[in-house]
């Protein structure tokens, strides 16, 4: 006996909760609920009212009906499966006009109840429209469309979905949109409770008298849609924040009133600077690993060199006398001039033939590669016996003075 697959439905997403603003009035509606046998999952105290949960759209649409019959501030969301889907359709120039791209659609098979043309900012058409469409169960119509007006390379996406928490353009709440709330309408700008279009004040805020009041934290000064107020939704960048302060700053009259002052969330304030991050902090800067001068090496200045015989000719150093013979080192000792001798000899014509010298460079070179290896340092010394016996006198001089 063949058995027969289950046909699963697609499972749909439970009806958007209902606010009550005004709490005072639950028990008379809660009273209505079970009179009329209008089911609800669940009923709690929010900040933005009473939180009413019910299990099917049908329920749903009972409840929202017998709010507006008594004449209750509620507001809600739209059902998922009556919300038209909004999709983004790229490569279509923007010479072509959007009516003759919602007829092809619907040539198409599409269900699509309008295509409107997306606008720059700072003016000037995109080469993308957005089409509206109805939702259907599965995969939508439009996502298997290849061409468009016989235009290849067309892209389909859904548009991106903003981080910045919305408001309601009736109650001037955040959270929802004007399109389900039902509240009493509330202004931008001012302190009434009628909406923005029926305000008696003039549009263009440079010509009203008095700055605009908010209505969410009853202060002058903004509007209520004004991002940087204590009550705006903090889930907003602290750069729209900041953006939104300097805005008003710069559109506001000079000296007319001064925008409130933005208490930042824990999270968002600045951390302390740590010293480390300082560059004139002292430690920033550890110490360096001591390095022994030149005059700290042991027998390294005192490296016994025979004194070479003077060159001859015009140019020729002056004969330097030899040091008295040490009878405890019967070695030839450096040449170094006695302190009651310093006046046959100039210490700087003796420094100056040490650092004109041909040789000064190729020592200096090869005192670098011996690094740490005083043998080495010792035989590079001895290569070079005249500006090593220069080195011997002028260090003997400054132990004399």
């Amino acid at each position: 006996m063949a058995v027969t697959p289950a046909v699963t439905s697609p499972k749909r997403a439970p009806p958007p909760p209902v606010f009550i603003h005004e709490k005072d009035k639950w028990t008379s509606v809660s009273a209505a609920l079970n009179e009329r046998k209008i089911a609800f999952t669940n009923a709690r105290s929010t900040q933005h009212g009473i939180k009413i949960t019910v299990p099917s759209p049908t329920d749903y649409r009972e409840l929202s009906k017998l709010l507006k019959a008594r004449n209750i501030s509620f507001h809600s969301y739209s059902i998922p499966e009556e919300t038209p889907e909004r999709v983004i359709i790229k490569g279509i120039p923007h010479q072509i006009k959007s009516e003759e791209v919602l007829e092809d659609l619907k040539s198409q098979g599409v269900p699509v109840q309008a295509v409107h043309r997306l606008h720059r900012r700072q003016g000037g058409e995109y080469d993308m429209v957005l089409a509206v469409v109805d939702r259907t169960e599965g995969k939508n119509p439009i996502f298997s469309v290849k061409t468009v007006l016989n235009l290849s390379g067309i892209s389909l996406e859904k548009p991106y979905k903003s981080k910045v928490v919305g408001q309601c353009h009736n109650c001037q709440l955040f959270g929802h949109s004007q399109r389900n709330c039902f509240a009493t309408p509330r202004c931008v700008k001012c302190l009434g409770d009628h909406g923005t279009s029926a305000c008696p004040r003039p549009k263009d805020r440079n010509a009203c008298s008095e700055p605009p009041s908010c209505v969410n934290c009853g202060q002058a000064g903004h509007p209520a849609n004004y991002s940087g107020c204590p009550k705006t939704r903090k889930t907003s960048s602290p750069k729209l924040v900041k953006r939104a302060s300097a805005r008003q700053q710069r559109e506001s009259p000079s000296g007319a009133f001064k925008a409130p002052s933005v208490q930042m969330p824990e999270r968002l304030a600045p951390q302390r600077q740590s010293p480390w991050n300082r560059l004139n902090h002292q430690k920033a800067f550890p110490a360096l690993s001591t390095i022994p001068k030149v005059a700290q090496i042991p027998a390294l200045m005192d490296v016994v060199v025979p004194t070479p015989h003077p060159k001859s000719g015009p140019t020729a150093l002056p004969a330097r006398p030899k040091a008295p013979p040490v009878p405890a080192a019967p070695a030839a000792t450096p040449s170094i001039p006695t302190r009651s001798s310093q006046a046959n000899f100039d210490i700087g014509r003796v420094a100056f033939d040490i650092v004109s010298s041909e040789d000064t460079p190729r020592m200096a070179v090869e005192i670098l590669a011996c690094g740490s290896d005083l043998n080495r340092l010792s035989a590079v010394f001895l290569r070079f016996p005249e500006i090593t016996n220069g080195l011997n006198y002028l260090r003997s001089q400054r132990c004399n003075l």
